[in-house]
């Protein structure tokens, strides 16, 4: 998604036409799955990828990652952390004046209050590829979606003392309604790892059905994407004040419009 925003929506108004993009991605799993995608599809769509920079969570220094950026002259940044190192990272950033065109947070640290309440002004301009919340534009949703989403608000406020669906409580009830509603209700025999699988592969949710916007299909079977969720759904959203997020992007799911960074970096 981070890739798509950036080569869709930000390079057209960028200068240079081709702009220099560094990845920087914890060393686990986890941050190589996300950068390592991030990188391949970049330069599937001509993306200026000039360094991809890892670093262990547990044993690494912020200024020298911060000044590893600064050094690569880098337009964009995107960044696959955890939320400490997230945020250390990018105070580094901020202390040492890093100039930067965009930078995307590529990992759900980003798009957590807590991102912009550590930061304060600094986050402000910072965007976020992630998953919606609840707070989600219902030009994103069916009518069947916006139904079912209003019962999941209304259930989970009651039960949460008034609280709103947050991005994990979101991807968690899109998880246990497709399991219990669509994937339990199409066993004909009795529940087995493999029935539950079959069943699995079979579902076949529209887009916009899901209280996320998104639907469910999985990818074929023998193919690489198999079992993944073809229609899951993912949104880019930016930090406009402090503790103000707003989606930016797929249009569908916008609730603002980008806006230019207003902090230094």
């Amino acid at each position: 998604m981070a890739v798509t925003f950036t080569h869709d929506v930000l390079v057209p108004r960028m200068k240079p036409a081709t702009p220099r993009v560094v990845i920087v991605r914890v060393n686990d799993i986890y941050g190589r799955s996300v950068g390592g995608g991030e990188e391949t599809l970049a330069h599937q769509l001509g993306m200026n990828v000039v360094d991809v920079i890892e670093y262990d969570s547990h044993v690494f220094d912020a200024q020298v990652i911060a000044g590893r950026i600064a050094s690569d002259r880098a337009d964009v940044l995107w960044d696959v952390s955890y939320l400490d190192d997230g945020v250390a990272i990018w105070q580094a950033l901020l202390q040492q004046g890093v100039k930067l065109k965009a930078a995307i947070g590529t990992s759900s640290a980003f798009c957590m209050l807590a991102f912009s309440q550590r930061l304060g002004a600094g986050s402000i301009g910072v965007y976020a590829a992630d998953k919606p919340d609840q707070d989600i534009s219902p030009d994103a949703l069916s009518p069947a979606g916006r139904a079912l989403l209003a019962r999941a608000r209304s259930a989970y406020s009651a039960a949460n003392g008034g609280a709103s669906m947050t991005i994990p409580a979101v991807a968690g009830f899109v998880g246990g309604w497709t399991f219990f509603d669509d994937v339990l209700n199409q066993l004909s025999a009795s529940a087995t790892a493999e029935s539950i699988r079959t069943a699995a592969l079979s579902v076949d949710v529209p887009v916009g059905d899901s209280i996320n916007g998104g639907g469910v299909k999985g990818g074929a079977e023998g193919a690489l994407d198999e079992g993944q969720n073809m229609r899951s759904a993912a949104v880019v959203g930016q930090w406009q004040g402090v503790g103000d997020m707003k989606i930016v992007y797929p249009p569908a799911y916008a609730t603002g419009i980008p806006m230019g960074m207003t902090a230094s970096p």
